[in-house]
């Protein structure tokens, strides 16, 4: 997932018991077909059950569960966080919430639909206890959350939460690492890039990312030679940092010109340089 994206686990839809025993006998089997599916990851199977099962009336937070798990795996998003919605609104205990909002959130994510995401990570916040391994998680979600609305001081709080449970995700250090450069801190996020690496978190992003760093420690040397990685793994961001004003005091500099120069080899494709990526 990127941030965004979920890992399947074996069984992904828990059994509730008699809560749907009401239900048409096709939309049970529709339920354990799209179950066996899912474990299966034939999402196309499981989504296939999802919507011959909705042609009855019913209310199965199962179905929805497992049609909308199916369709964030197909990377429909939008149709997902509209299914997971109505499981959500199914779900009476916090165990059955926590399933859903473990795909919902993502979804809602996915589509940019940030505020109502944050609204459920807030929720499912308020529930989470000491000792729960999917604690890390959880905060990390929220913490991506918040730094996408671009509330960074409370985004580094719940990643240093997530970090007390899980000290070695390296995507935990590298969105540290990038709250620490909106606040202004670029000591810190030398450090927690530095972990993300250690951490085998490697992507380009990052090393860009940390060539920012080094910009505004003003360390010359480190810059260049991490600026010279990021280029020979992907030569747009030579592009990307001629024109990004995180080095203008580098423009003049005759090996930073030397380093960012266009090559008449090399095709490449102007990108936004304000919206950095958080892989």
């Amino acid at each position: 997932m990127s941030e965004n994206q979920h890992t399947n686990k074996k069984n992904p839809v828990q059994d509730t018991g008699s809560k749907d025993e009401s239900l048409d006998v096709l939309v049970k089997q529709m339920i354990e077909d799209s179950k066996v599916f899912l474990e299966q990851k034939n999402y196309s199977g499981a989504s296939s059950c999802y919507e011959i099962g909705i042609q009855f009336p019913s209310k199965s937070r199962e179905l929805s569960l497992c049609g909308g798990i199916a369709y964030f795996h197909l990377k429909d998003f939008k149709k997902s966080s509209q299914i997971l919605k109505k499981a959500n609104e199914l779900s009476d205990t916090v165990q059955e919430k926590e399933e859903v909002l473990e795909y919902l959130i993502p979804s809602l994510m996915s589509v940019k639909d940030y505020q109502s995401a944050l609204e459920l990570s807030l929720e499912r916040i308020k529930n989470v206890k000491r000792g729960n391994s999917k604690n890390a998680s959880i905060y990390y979600s929220h913490a991506l959350i918040l730094y996408k609305v671009e509330n960074f001081t409370e985004s580094s709080k719940y990643t240093s939460l997530a970090l007390q449970e899980n000290t070695s995700s390296g995507k935990i250090w590298n969105l540290l690492g990038l709250n620490f450069l909106k606040l202004n801190n670029p000591k810190n996020a030398l450090v927690a890039f530095g972990q993300a690496l250690k951490n085998k978190h490697s992507s380009t992003d990052l090393i860009y990312n940390l060539a920012i760093t080094y910009a505004r420690l003003d360390r010359k040397t480190s810059l260049l030679n991490t600026l010279t990685t990021c280029i020979r793994k992907d030569a747009r961001y030579r592009l990307i940092a001629k024109e990004d004003s995180e080095f203008l005091r580098f423009k003049d500099d005759l090996e930073f010109i030397k380093l960012t120069a266009h090559s008449a080899t090399t095709m490449v494709r102007r990108k936004d340089t304000n919206s950095k990526r958080t892989n």
